[in-house]
C-alpha cells in the first residue's frame, strides 16, 4: 500500500460521518482511540491522553495481580503468599520495569513496620 492510499484510508477512517471534513470531535476520537497513535505520542513526545494512561494503569495492574495470583493462597477469604515467592515471579516476569525500581519495591515489601 502506498503512501497515498494509505492517507485515503486513514482520513476515511477518521471522517466517521462520511463528510468529506474531518471535524474537531472526529479527530479527538480518533486520537483517543488510537492504540497507535497514542503510543507514537507517548514514545516519541511523552504525552498521551487520559483514556491512554488509564488503559496502560488497568493492563499494568492486570500484570501485576496475575503474577500474584500465580503464587497467592486462600486463607479465611483472604490471598497471601511469601515475599520470597512473589519477588522470584516479579524478578522473572517484569523484565520491562528498572531494576532500581524493583528493589525500591522489595524494600517495601520487606518492610517490617
Amino acid at each position: 500500500m502506498g503512501i497515498q492510499n494509505y492517507t485515503v484510508q486513514v482520513f476515511k477512517d477518521i471522517d466517521t460521518d462520511g463528510g468529506g471534513e474531518v471535524d474537531y470531535e472526529e479527530f479527538s476520537t480518533w486520537i483517543k482511540n488510537s492504540d497507535n497513535i497514542q503510543e507514537f505520542l507517548l514514545k516519541y513526545t511523552g504525552v498521551q491522553t487520559f483514556e491512554r494512561a488509564l488503559k496502560r494503569k488497568d493492563e499494568e495492574l492486570a500484570q501485576w495481580m496475575a503474577i500474584f495470583e500465580e503464587c497467592a493462597v486462600e486463607f479465611m477469604d483472604d490471598s497471601y503468599t511469601e515475599i520470597s515467592m512473589l519477588k522470584k515471579q516479579i524478578s522473572q516476569k517484569m523484565h520491562h520495569i528498572n531494576k532500581d525500581i524493583l528493589e525500591k519495591l522489595y524494600e517495601i515489601m520487606m518492610y517490617d513496620g
